[in-house]
């Protein structure tokens, strides 16, 4: 994604992307968003679902990239352990959302298939990375 674009959400809650300025051996968001600009509205509005029900600021994102066509985001707690069942439920709704929106323009999309690799794209976007479907 786009520096731009991230740190427009970065912005909304800035303690949950601590790990950015951290070595790549202790957290992975030092490589950003890894995913493309059409996800950019569905990861603001996820963060921002995020810290209405973050009360203390607990979560930071360890990791938040494209895997099989959709996002995938890891993270963990300050207060110790990472698994929280109301991150978890927004999270997934978040990747379910991916799965249907097109990584590069964020319209309408279905996951595709070329070779090994798996995404999701719009018809558009599909043509011109001459992906086929799955």
């Amino acid at each position: 994604m786009k520096q731009e674009l991230e740190q427009e959400i970065i912005a909304i809650a800035s303690y949950m992307f601590v790990g950015r300025n951290k070595p790549i051996t202790e957290n992975l968001m030092a490589f950003g968003m890894m995913y493309g600009d059409g996800w950019f509205e569905l990861t603001k509005k996820m963060v921002m679902e995020l810290k209405k029900v973050d009360e203390i600021g607990d979560i930071y994102f360890v990791e938040m990239k494209e895997k099989y066509g959709v996002l995938v985001v890891y993270y963990y707690l300050r207060s110790g352990g990472n698994c929280d069942e109301r991150f978890e439920k927004i999270i997934d709704k978040y990747s379910k959302i991916s799965s249907k929106t097109c990584e590069v323009c964020g319209k309408k999309g279905k996951l595709n298939k070329k070779g090994y690799w798996i995404s999701c794209r719009c018809k558009k976007c599909r043509l011109d990375d001459g992906v086929h479907n799955v």
